[in-house]
C-alpha cells in the first residue's frame, strides 16, 4: 500500500450516544487519502482487565471535506472534544494534546496500535472491510406532492443546500406546502448514503412555527425522494393534516 505524505488534524467531539464525531476543523494537508476511505471494523482488548469490545470506524471524502464516523465501546472514549490526527503511515486520537488511540497503518489495509487512558490502556487493531456508498450531491430544487388522510394530493417544493459540518453531510432547506399560504419553512437535517440510494432526515428549528419532521427514502437514479412521512408536530394555526406522505423528483441546481 502507498502511504502519501500528509499531515491532517481534525477537532472531533464524541457523543454518548453511538459515539458520533463532529469534526470542527481541518488544519493543512490531504483531507481522506483514496487507501485509507472506506469502512474499518475491530476490536480492542484491554491489558488492565478482562474487557474487550468493538471499533469501527467510517472515513469518506466529499468536496474536499471529511465525512468520518466512529463507534466503539472503548471505556476510554468519551464524551468531550477529540482530535484526530492523520499523518503518514499513523492515526491518532488526542485529548487536550494526549494520545488516547494511536495506529499504524500496515499491510493489507490494517490498523494495529494501542490505547491508553486513565480508566484503561491495551490495544486494538482494525481491517479495511468495504468501500462507501458515493455521496450524491443533493442540492436543488425538488417538487413533488403531499397526500394526506382525505384529501387530495397537494404539491410540494423543497430547497436544499449540501454541506459537511463536523464530519457529517448536512441538508439546510426551504419548504414550501400550499397550507403555509405560501410561507418559506427553514430545515435542517442530515443524508445517509445507501449502495442503493440515500435516506434524509429533515426538521424545522426548535420554537419554530409550524413544527415539522420530515423522513423519506430516496434514489439516485432518477434522482427522487421514493417515499417519506411528514409529521406536524405543532402548529399555530393547527395545519389540517398531522401526518402525510410524500415524494419529490430532483429539478436543477
Amino acid at each position: 500500500m502507498r502511504y502519501l505524505s500528509f499531515l491532517t488534524s481534525f477537532a472531533l467531539v464524541i457523543s454518548a450516544a453511538g459515539c458520533d464525531i463532529d469534526v470542527k476543523s481541518v488544519r493543512t494537508g490531504e483531507i481522506i487519502p483514496a487507501d485509507l476511505e472506506g469502512v474499518w471494523q475491530g476490536s480492542w482488548q484491554s491489558q488492565q482487565a478482562s474487557l474487550s469490545g468493538t471499533l469501527t470506524l467510517q472515513l469518506q471524502e466529499w468536496q474536499n471535506n471529511a465525512v468520518v464516523s466512529v463507534a466503539t465501546d472503548n471505556p476510554c472514549v468519551e464524551p468531550h472534544d477529540y482530535d484526530l490526527s492523520l499523518s503518514a503511515g499513523k492515526i491518532e486520537l488526542r485529548d487536550h494534546g494526549e494520545i488516547v488511540f494511536a495506529a499504524q497503518f500496515g499491510p493489507n489495509r490494517t490498523l494495529t496500535g494501542t490505547y491508553v487512558c486513565h480508566q484503561d490502556s491495551g490495544q486494538w487493531a482494525a481491517q479495511w472491510t468495504e468501500a462507501l456508498p458515493p455521496i450524491v450531491d443533493l442540492s436543488g430544487t425538488w417538487f413533488g406532492s403531499v397526500s394526506t388522510a382525505g384529501s387530495p394530493a397537494q404539491a410540494l417544493s423543497i430547497e436544499l443546500l449540501q454541506s459537511v459540518r463536523h464530519g457529517t453531510i448536512v441538508l439546510d432547506g426551504l419548504l414550501r406546502l400550499p397550507e403555509l399560504s405560501g410561507a418559506q419553512v427553514l430545515l435542517t437535517g442530515r443524508a445517509v448514503f445507501r449502495k442503493d440510494g440515500f435516506d434524509v432526515l429533515l426538521a424545522t428549528f426548535p420554537s419554530s412555527n409550524p413544527s415539522l419532521v420530515l423522513t423519506g427514502f430516496g434514489s439516485t437514479e432518477p434522482l427522487r425522494v421514493d417515499i417519506g412521512v411528514i409529521s406536524v408536530l405543532a402548529s399555530q394555526p393547527p395545519l389540517p393534516f398531522t401526518q402525510g406522505v410524500w415524494q419529490v423528483d430532483w429539478q436543477e441546481r
